[in-house]
């Protein structure tokens, strides 16, 4: 996708193909359905001859000059859900293997300073809805007790459009 032109392109061709799509930049644009995209996460790497996937933990995580001692990524596991104080600050996380659904094999990890949950737009209201934000006739239904009536968790994410759009970016390749 580095040919000159080829973003042009692919934004003019989205609304063809998502007819109500406005590609742009602005995600906080609330009054019709828009998109904001970048075409460079997959490049030739010349040296080694393969093509690469480019990501935020290939910059901040694994990046040599990123490395902490505070730092450790647990990549085979999974986040089930956020702990909050009585205060409703988030003081830490229970995660379990990625493969376990087993109670017994649930871990608690307490933070320092803060929390950031940041599973991408499909990951993330699960995790909040298990940890009690969300609709609450979603949570009621779940068996979960309320911490929050936050009705836009998992709203709003039009999941035919999305898988779409990942398979016409695959083919484009």
């Amino acid at each position: 996708m580095r040919i000159p032109g080829a973003a042009a392109l692919y934004k003019q061709a989205l609304p063809l193909v998502f007819p109500g799509l406005a590609p742009g930049g602005d995600m906080s644009n609330r009054s019709a359905v828009s998109l904001a995209t970048t075409l460079y996460t997959i490049w030739h790497d010349p040296v080694t001859g393969k093509n690469r996937r480019s990501s935020a933990a290939d910059g901040l995580l694994w990046a040599s000059g990123q490395q902490r001692p505070t730092l450790s990524i647990l990549a085979t596991h999974k986040v089930d859900r956020v702990l909050f104080d009585r205060g409703l600050i988030a003081t830490g996380v229970v995660f379990l293997p990625t493969n376990s659904t087993s109670s017994s094999n649930r871990f608690k990890a307490l933070a320092m300073k803060g929390v950031i949950l940041s599973a991408g737009s499909l990951a993330t209201p699960p995790i909040l809805e298990r940890s009690g934000i969300g609709r609450p006739d979603v949570l009621k239904s779940a068996g979960m007790p309320k911490l929050v009536d936050l009705p836009g968790v998992g709203a709003n994410l039009n999941v035919g459009a999305l898988a779409m759009a990942l398979i016409l970016s695959c083919l484009s390749y």
